[in-house]
């Protein structure tokens, strides 16, 4: 018997996308034990779709948990997270609402991790991002130096070509959590809102246990490329960034700070857009001092305009 699999999935305003992410877990050879679906207070007719869904006959169990407020992708999986442990699959894969997998993917998985070697060394396994018909390699990631920014690099596209590769950090794309190792570290950090949240998790995971990607299953991304020079986002990027940093590269932390700083003023001098270096100043600072959840300025939609 092939190990037992939960799913959690994110969801804010892609009602037709879920859709397509709920579809892609109806067909997978081994179906999920249970799916938790938490909707970040969206208001294009989700909360009244998975009302429906969750009255639908499956042989798996339907779990919605509707939040009154978005509170972005790290406080969504926090939720479903938190809910997760409390059940007794003993393996939680995650993805948003536009991730849609190969019907082998929790199978092979699942077979992946029934060799009790595998299950007691292994912290996630997860498989090969696609996006854009392409592999997506920032999804799959290594520790390049602590001493370096960035101090993360993609592992090379030729390694894809391996049966298994080790990891150091995984998006929240398709990862398969061992719930054992999840309670240990504890969950993700909910104040991260959006950006790092899943490096930073995925950090704490690999010092409990390896990270294995089994290349040949696939997950597609259903996202586009966005070239936006400066929106409410980068604020989380490069707070988050700094608050992974502090908490784990302490030694490091002045020297990422100047660095930070000085690559933020080179890079708006570059652009004569001073507004862009003030918005990584503001985010450094919060960083610096423990201001985390959501801005009360760079809330989701702001965006900078000349």
């Amino acid at each position: 018997m092939l190990s037992d699999i939960g799913a959690i999935i994110v969801t804010f305003n892609r009602l037709e996308k879920l859709k397509k992410a709920l579809d892609s877990y109806e067909t997978q050879i081994l179906l999920p034990k249970y799916i938790i679906v938490v909707d970040n207070a969206s208001k294009d007719g989700t909360k009244e779709y998975l009302e429906n869904w969750k009255k639908e006959n499956s042989e798996y169990e339907k779990i919605v948990v509707s939040l009154s407020e978005n509170k972005g992708g790290a406080g969504g999986f926090y939720e479903g997270q938190k809910l997760a442990i409390t059940k007794d699959a003993n393996w939680i894969v995650l993805g948003d609402d536009d991730l849609y997998f190969d019907k082998n993917y929790l199978f092979e998985i699942g077979k992946f991790v029934n060799d009790k070697g595998n299950k007691d060394i292994c912290s996630i396994v997860c498989g090969t991002v696609i996006e854009n018909n392409k592999i997506a390699l920032p999804h799959r990631r290594i520790l390049k130096s602590k001493w370096r920014l960035p101090f993360t690099r993609n592992i090379e596209e030729q390694e894809y070509k391996k049966d298994l590769v080790y990891l150091d950090f995984v998006s929240y794309c398709g990862p398969v959590l061992n719930k054992e190792k999840l309670i240990k570290v504890g969950l993700v950090r909910p104040d991260y809102f959006i950006h790092n949240d899943d490096i930073e998790h995925s950090y704490r995971m690999r010092n409990v246990g390896k990270i294995v990607c089994l290349p040949k299953i696939f997950a597609k991304h259903d996202t586009e490329s966005s070239r936006v020079n400066l929106d409410w986002k980068i604020y989380y990027y490069h707070r988050n960034e700094i608050d992974f940093i502090k908490r784990h590269f302490k030694i490091q932390l002045p020297y990422f700070v100047v660095i930070s700083l000085v690559l933020a003023l080179l890079r708006s001098l570059k652009r004569r857009n001073f507004k862009e270096f003030i918005v990584k100043l503001v985010a450094i600072k919060d960083g610096l001092f423990g201001n985390m959840g959501k801005h009360p300025i760079y809330m989701p939609g702001w965006k900078y305009n000349k």
